[in-house]
């Protein structure tokens, strides 16, 4: 399990910007800007390869501490026993 953290992805204004106005030269002519919708698709931005990269991380971030958490209620249910506390640690996976 990595301790280091995991921040969000920061955009780049000029590179957005850059790739906004291009975009925006492409649509004036209705071939063109079908070819940048096909090149939007096959090239996505940096920010959107960003993104994409965050949510790999956070995911195994949250399925690192899942397998944590089932760890620990195996070790910590037997002790606990079937009282009334054991309903506040316990709960059952979807």
């Amino acid at each position: 399990m990595s301790s280091a953290s995991i921040s969000p992805p920061a955009p780049q204004e000029w590179r957005l910007c850059a790739r906004t106005i291009i975009e925006a030269l492409a649509q004036a002519c209705p071939f063109a800007a079908g070819l940048a919708t096909i090149y939007r698709y096959t090239h996505p931005s940096q920010m959107d390869l960003d993104i994409e990269k965050w949510r790999a991380d956070i995911s195994g971030r949250v399925n690192d501490h899942s397998a944590a958490i089932a760890a620990l209620a195996g070790i910590l249910t037997p002790r606990l026993g079937s009282g009334p506390i054991n309903g506040l640690f316990w709960m059952e996976p979807l």
